[in-house]
């Protein structure tokens, strides 16, 4: 399959190209192979005319004290957006001016909030909105302001992105694509920069969802986000776990809507894909990109980017149809694409190589000395996907709280540069793990929210993925579900354990005394060595793979290179299974021990107890099922 990817400035939206697409694609069909078109969510999805009703917006604030006189100047502004030259700024505009007798940080007196947006005369100015008020009557109160700034870029609440994608999608429809994949989409991006972002997102659409899912209106539900009435924290926790709760919605959505357009037009088993991880952090501008909403999209194949570590990949894949995971990779040294590929092989991932002729972002993947290598290593991998294995057998089940991870408050401390919790340790506990040889996936509490986790008494199913053991990351401001899933585990016989307070809920209630020491039962500290009070076993790097279904799977980079086979061995019951390969090897065997299936690189023989039971006469690479006896040797 091929995915022709926009680069140098190409507009897939052009219909101009539609001739042109006709040919690469009946030139493709004639050559046996399937064709993917890959568009953008931005610099390709003809912004041009689109106005403020359907843009998202930034939501800027700025405040003050009222002076002895009562007038008050103030400017909102942000200079937040990437790629100002497509996104330009299409107007702002007043949101909400408030006043109140500010009391601390986040805190006024209750009874003196009060609404003063009709006394505000507005002007517009670069990349913002002058704000004069005179209200000297209101003398010593603190003035709060919000202004939206609208730019050339969809609200994924509105119809702009649904309507764009589906007129381009029904234009291309005759052309014959065998399918079209997002990539990367997500909300309007902000800058890498040194300044704390302290915007947010909001659109027409985006506060109509709002008020419809909350009954508060966006201005209000923006302003309990930074100011509660003092001694009611809680509204403030609340309303910043349901902003960023709805706020996350609306990458899903068009996520969603393009996966059923996408079946409308090329059929229900067309391919649905790319990855739409961003920045590949979860404490980064991500959650405002694409809302962390790497799992449960309408993927056949768990897809990433960039190098995301495995337990992510694998979490992922427990949502997904196929067992296979994908990780879009570049580089500009063509030996670390064959090192990952090698490596990752025995646990179900692959590379999804990089653009072959996209120099900016490393190697020329068409060059030959490049396709030489890569041939090799994929010849190798391939006798594994002839094997077509199930997942990796996991110990360990990870969840993170993922309202935990958008709430820094009211610790002041954890309040990062992009305004959610900055001092968790999601992948970075959960890599260390994995690297330590912890075969283990990690997934967010919504996961549970949407009823995806299940345990019994021989342990918890992720789909249809079985874990003995659960660690349960940062279970603070969890949902009823979350929650009630979290006191049944702890109160379970299975190792279960919980790293992070839990005090409050999702509304910001104070959770009840007896459900709190019930979590405390369970608890790990930071820096605690989770391998060992859980018991769970760990995997040498050359330890082979075990997969659900009981089989190994070896894979060996350093035998390929050299050309020296890698031994191996394994064991059922009684039975000890031993040979060598180069590349990789995977064996399955029955209940009784006996060899159901066998693939293997640079095959020479294999033997059961120090007996010969396969052989051949010069080395090849190799694939045997007990069904069909015949041994095949693949070229």
């Amino acid at each position: 399959m091929v995915v022709l990817s926009a680069r140098e400035g190409m507009d897939f939206f052009d219909r101009s190209l539609i001739p042109h697409f006709e040919k690469a694609v009946s030139y493709a069909h004639r050559l046996g192979l399937k064709i993917v078109l890959q568009l953008w969510p931005e610099g390709s999805n003809s912004t041009i005319g689109i106005s403020p009703d359907e843009a998202v917006s930034l939501v800027s604030e700025a405040e003050e004290k009222i002076p002895e006189n009562g007038e008050v100047s103030l400017f909102c502004f942000t200079d937040s957006v990437r790629m100002k030259e497509i996104h330009t700024r299409l107007k702002s505009e007043l949101l909400a001016v408030y006043a109140f007798k500010k009391m601390g940080d986040g805190k006024y007196a209750p009874g003196s909030l009060m609404e003063l947006t009709n006394y505000a005369i507005c002007h517009e100015a670069d990349e913002g909105l002058s704000i004069r008020l005179s209200v000297p009557q209101w003398k010593g109160y603190t003035v709060y302001a919000m202004a939206s700034h609208y730019y050339a870029y969809g609200d994924c609440f509105g119809d702009f992105f649904p309507r764009s994608f589906h007129g381009l999608l029904a234009d291309l429809a005759p052309v014959g694509f065998d399918s079209f994949v997002l990539d990367e989409f997500r909300n309007i991006t902000i800058l890498h920069q040194d300044d704390c972002f302290r915007d947010r997102l909001s659109g027409k659409a985006f506060s109509a969802w709002v008020e419809a899912n909350t009954g508060t209106k966006m201005r209000e539900l923006l302003f309990a986000m930074r100011y509660a009435p003092e001694g009611q924290e809680s509204l403030r926790i609340r309303a910043i776990n349901q902003y960023f709760s709805l706020m996350r919605q609306g990458p899903r959505r068009i996520e969603r809507i393009f996966s059923e357009y996408v079946r409308h037009f090329c059929g229900e088993n067309a391919f649905l894909g790319l990855h739409n991880t961003f920045h590949n952090q979860l404490q980064n501008d991500e959650i405002w990109a694409t809302g962390c909403n790497w799992w449960g999209l309408s993927r056949q194949y768990a897809q990433t980017d960039e190098n995301i570590t495995m337990p992510v990949r694998l979490g992922i894949s427990c949502e997904c149809p196929e067992a296979i995971c994908y990780d879009m990779f570049y580089k500009e040294e063509t030996e670390p694409f064959f090192v990952k590929a090698m490596e990752e092989a025995k646990f179900g991932s692959r590379i999804h190589y990089h653009a072959m002729n996209d120099l900016h972002w490393g190697q020329d993947l068409g060059q030959d000395a490049f396709l030489a290598g890569v041939n090799q290593v994929e010849k190798k991998i391939a006798l594994l996907d002839w094997f077509d294995g199930p997942m990796p057998q996991m110990d360990l089940l990870i969840i993170f709280g993922m309202p935990a991870l958008c709430n820094w408050y009211p610790n002041i401390r954890a309040r990062n540069r992009y305004d959610i919790h900055g001092e968790l340790n999601i992948l970075e506990r959960a890599d260390a793990l994995w690297k330590a040889g912890c075969r283990c996936a990690l997934t967010s509490s919504e996961a549970l929210d949407q009823g995806k986790i299940r345990m019994d008494a021989t342990g918890f199913f992720y789909g249809e993925h079985h874990f003995t053991a659960l660690l349960y990351l940062y279970p603070q401001y969890g949902t009823e579900a979350s929650m009630d899933f979290l006191a049944r585990a702890v109160s379970s016989p299975l190792p279960v354990r919980i790293i992070g307070k839990a005090t409050h809920d999702f509304n910001g209630t104070a959770i009840p005394l007896h459900l709190r020491r019930m979590l405390g039962q369970s608890p790990l500290e930071e820096e605690a060595d989770i391998l060992a009070d859980m018991h769970l076993p760990v995997s040498k790097p050359s330890d082979p793979c075990r997969l659900e279904n009981g089989a190994y799977v070896f894979s060996d980079y350093a035998s390929l290179k050299s050309g020296i086979p890698q031994a191996f061995s394994c064991t059922y019951g009684d039975q000890t299974y031993t040979g060598s390969y180069i590349g990789c090897a995977a064996l399955l065997c029955n209940e009784e021990g006996q060899l159901e299936r066998f693939a293997c690189g640079g095959f020479s023989r294999l033997l059961c107890n120090g007996k010969e039971i396969l052989a051949v006469k010069e080395a090849a690479d190799v694939y045997w099922e007990k069904n069909h006896p015949t041994l095949q040797l693949l070229d």
